[in-house]
């Protein structure tokens, strides 16, 4: 795996000769729309099979993943072009194994929102350990499910992967343990087999309330052999990993553009969360927003600007993130994370030992999901824990 950068006036497909790959795999492995040339410096992530296999008539993923000593999954993860469907057809070539070594192995989770196309869950869900689907809200004393949800949350289960229930907080329960039952009736009615609790440090600092709240509802799930996850801010002064199965880190990176470098803003972050917490049960978050103008935009929506307005891009080596300026009478500047920094992030991740990283499944890059895919081998579904551990796993406490 290299990550290139486009020179002046550059194609894709002279870019495609330059590595001895094909221009269609660099097209789906960057989610481009222009089949042509490429603004200057416009980031393009190349991954060189070192094997590949030319699917013969009869051919089944399972037959070649057994010919090859490989998973069914790694052969979707390795091939976004299949989008999770076991089809092939003869004379189809599929990359069978990258030249990119290993990291070792990651848990990845996925979150959904209401308005994700099928099509996109279908294309991603190779790549996942867990899918945190977004559709229950606490709100007036009361939580409730916002959208249907049997639909998905089978196909989830019956494509072998954890779907969790997102409840977004937008208040503090007034009793925990009426809060901790409702969430585990509705999560387990509704086929989860887990829920995320949403930030809570965003409706309260105080670090005993919002411990009494997790270690509550932590009893109350592991009863019903459900996960627990929490939301939890990197920079915060209280990690919920003592009391949940997993932290789910988010960060704003983009306002971290005064510090002077990668080292000492970002990687800093995640040295400091490492240090002070278990690192091995918490994700790190990959984002997929631009800035722009004073407002946020989409990762994916700010590479397609530059790509059709052929945008003046400029990498700012040391802190990671691409400025592009696009406009010929008004001139607009968009920011945002580089491929570059989204790598250097998944080394971090193995260096520091984190279990893995989350983004949001409607809006990752199509880039990022593949420097993930070629990096790591992905797992599935660690965390579920036997119910005859309960007694050992529940800290003690008064809520």
């Amino acid at each position: 795996m290299q990550i290139y950068r486009a020179e002046n006036n550059e194609s894709i497909y002279d870019i495609a000769i330059k590595y001895g790959v094909s221009p269609v795999k660099i097209v789906e492995d960057n989610d481009l729309e222009i089949r042509g040339r490429l603004p200057k410096d416009r980031e393009v992530l190349i991954i060189t099979p070192s094997r590949t296999y030319n699917v013969r008539s009869g051919d089944t993923l399972d037959r070649i993943a057994s010919r090859f000593r490989t998973a069914k999954e790694a052969l979707m993860r390795q091939n976004p072009e299949l989008r999770g469907r076991d089809k092939t057809y003869s004379g189809q070539l599929l990359r069978v194994k990258d030249c990119t070594p290993s990291y070792g192995m990651i848990s990845t989770n996925g979150y959904l929102y209401s308005g994700t196309a099928k099509e996109k869950l279908t294309a991603v869900i190779p790549y996942l350990s867990y899918v945190t689907v977004c559709s229950a809200v606490y709100k007036d004393s009361y939580v409730r499910s916002m959208y249907p949800t049997d639909d998905t949350v089978e196909y989830i289960r019956g494509a072998g992967r954890t779907p969790i229930l997102r409840v977004y907080m937008t208040e503090l329960p007034k009793n925990d343990s009426d809060f901790a039952g409702s969430v585990a009736i509705l999560a387990k009615s509704c086929g989860f087999l887990g829920i995320t609790l949403s930030s809570l440090t965003s409706l309260s600092h105080n670090a005993d309330r919002l411990s009494s709240l997790v270690l509550t509802v932590r009893r109350a799930l592991l009863e019903n052999d459900l996960l627990l996850f929490v939301e939890g801010d990197a920079d915060g002064d209280v990690s919920y990993v003592d009391y949940a199965d997993a932290a789910v880190l988010t960060y704003d990176k983009i306002h971290r553009a005064d510090a002077p470098s990668f080292e000492e803003g970002e990687k800093q972050v995640m040295c400091n969360y490492a240090d002070s917490y278990e690192s091995c049960r918490a994700f790190v978050e990959i984002s997929s927003f631009a800035y722009s103008g004073g407002r946020y935009m989409e990762k994916a929506e700010a590479l397609r600007l530059c790509d059709r307005k052929h945008a003046e891009i400029k990498h700012d080596l040391e802190k990671r993130l691409t400025r592009a300026t696009y406009g010929k009478h008004k001139r607009r500047e968009v920011i945002f994370e580089s491929l570059d920094n989204t790598v250097g992030k998944l080394e971090l991740v193995s260096e520091l030992g984190f279990m893995g990283v989350s983004f949001d499944i409607g809006r990752v890059c199509t880039p990022d999901l593949m420097a993930v895919a070629s990096m790591f081998d992905v797992i599935s579904s660690p965390l579920m824990i036997p119910k005859s551990r309960i007694d050992d796993n529940v800290p003690k406490c008064n809520p």
